[in-house]
């Protein structure tokens, strides 16, 4: 099981919460082990924005005397807002009135998702980020979608209409740490809301023990391609002692040349997707992906990503 950790703090020493607007904040992400003594004081949570502190206070200590890892907590604080990162159990936040949540999807707090997008859009340029062949996101990567009703509100059994988008993974790896902590609705085409937050809902490929009929966020390392005729394989790397033998991803040609996947530079690379997973001989595959449900994420989020995952499913 996952355990509730805080992967980095926002450092700003001139931000005050309820003085400043949440788009004042300068999002300076430190890691705990990256932490100096003249930022204390100017720490903040990157969900609820509330102070938070480091653990051990002296930054020269990397672990406590209980031999855990330099963390962040929350101050104790009773009149503290709701955090889905406070310790306990998984939550998820709740809206006052309408027009509350509709602010948080404004502000992109709140991510809501009716569909990705399942063709490579026309005007996608193929443009250069940190000298990697895939396209940087924008907003040809995301469109208006129809407008939702979720069960987001603090009264029991009510529901809020908010706007949606058709989007694409690659558009949540882009600033991939800050979506990292945002909630994530997804409304299929019955209606349901499905509810997610990548700290939580990523699962590395190598720890997969079943195939599964409901779709969901994954990741693995990119390790070869094969291309046919209509469409191709993304084959994924599994470690040594996993419990089955392949993993691959079935994409079109079109999907694999836009986001890059015949470039030669890009493996090894992290690949973020969203799908069911099929058991298929002795490993697993899914179904054909659009456009929008597979993407490679920047590499400077690499790190970042295996360290947090690593720690919080207490792999060595």
């Amino acid at each position: 099981m996952a355990i509730r950790r805080i992967a980095y703090a926002y450092y700003d020493p001139d931000w005050i919460k309820g003085e400043h607007t949440l788009l004042a904040l300068k999002r300076n992400t430190v890691e705990p082990l990256a932490y100096s003594l003249y930022m204390k004081g100017y720490l903040f949570c990157p969900s609820c924005y509330e102070h938070i502190t480091r653990v051990p206070a002296d930054p020269d200590k990397g672990i406590t005397t209980n031999g855990v890892p330099a963390y962040y907590k929350h101050l104790k604080d009773d009149n503290a807002p709701f955090c889905s990162l406070r310790c306990g159990p998984i939550q998820y936040k709740k809206y006052s009135s309408q027009e509350d949540a509709k602010k948080a999807v404004e502000d992109e707090e709140l991510i809501v998702i009716s569909g990705f997008l399942e063709s490579r859009p026309d005007n996608n340029p193929r443009i250069d980020s940190e000298n990697e062949s895939i396209p940087i996101d924008s907003h040809f990567e995301r469109k208006n979608g129809k407008e939702v009703s979720l069960p987001i509100s603090r009264h029991n059994g009510e529901s809020f209409k908010v706007p949606s988008q058709v989007t694409s993974v690659q558009s949540l790896c882009v600033n991939f740490d800050h979506n990292y902590y945002r909630e994530i609705y997804l409304v299929d085409e019955d209606s349901r809301a499905k509810r997610y937050r990548l700290c939580d809902s990523l699962k590395e490929i190598n720890d997969i023990e079943k195939g599964s009929t409901e779709p969901s966020f994954y990741f693995g390392e990119f390790w070869k391609i094969q291309r046919f005729s209509g469409h191709s394989n993304v084959w994924l790397k599994i470690k040594q002692g996993a419990p089955f033998k392949d993993f691959r991803i079935r994409i079109t040609n079109d999907t694999a040349d836009g986001r890059g996947f015949f470039n030669e530079k890009n493996l090894g690379r992290l690949v973020i997707f969203y799908s069911k997973v099929n058991a298929v001989g002795m490993g697993y595959m899914t179904p054909q992906l659009g456009w929008g449900e597979v993407a490679l994420l920047p590499a400077k989020y690499d790190e970042f990503l295996i360290k947090d995952y690593m720690l919080s499913h207490k792999i060595e």
